[in-house]
């Protein structure tokens, strides 16, 4: 009996730390967030529409141009979003940005309805659907000293599975939706080094 309660306290304990360790993790996460969107707060602004005449010159003959990426949500809140730039190529203060990555929020967008109906109704009336649905993503590329927009583009995540000929829908389900894939980190900065190579 002794041996269960010691068991279980220790469990406990075990409990307690990892809950421990996860806020004061994000305490920390939220806080280096906090600072990386105040160290870059003018910069943030070129995805709204100005320039930063104290950024980095743009080298538009292939010499190294650092870059940051802006994440807008869907409240059209900005925030600094260094996922998205390969690390060889992401500014780590403001003065060294030269080029400004503005990511709008994904969003899905339905790509296909399908219809089906009982096979054993007469009237053939449309009872169910499926419909598909894929993620896409605008991004600009934006030189951050003048504004000029080198690139505007939506990426497009993978497509869900085909709609088959028949398909099995719960009693009480008339709409099933399936999606793709989200458009991940490593394909935007695939992305990023493409674009960047083709200058």
């Amino acid at each position: 009996m002794k041996s269960r309660r010691t068991i279980i306290l220790g469990i406990l304990v075990v409990l307690l730390l990892i809950c421990v360790g996860l806020v004061v993790f994000g305490t920390f996460a939220a806080r280096q967030r906090d600072e990386l969107d105040q160290e870059f707060a003018d910069i943030m602004n070129v995805c709204r529409g100005q320039s930063v005449t104290s950024a980095a010159t743009y080298n538009q003959n292939g010499g190294q141009n650092l870059l940051i990426a802006v994440e807008s949500n869907v409240s059209g809140d900005l925030t600094i979003y260094t996922y998205a730039i390969p690390d060889d190529m992401l500014a780590t203060t403001a003065r060294d940005v030269a080029l400004v990555l503005c990511l709008d929020a994904e969003r899905e967008v339905m790509i296909e309805s399908c219809p089906y109906y009982n096979v054993d109704d007469e009237d053939k009336e449309t009872k169910n659907v499926i419909e598909r649905y894929v993620y896409e993503r605008n991004l600009k590329l934006i030189v951050a000293q003048t504004g000029e927009v080198l690139a505007d583009e939506t990426l497009r995540g993978d497509e869900p599975d085909e709609c088959l000929e028949q398909e099995s829908f719960r009693e009480s389900q008339n709409v099933i939706k399936r999606k793709g894939d989200s458009i991940s980190n490593g394909d935007l900065r695939e992305w990023v080094r493409q674009f960047m190579a083709s200058l």
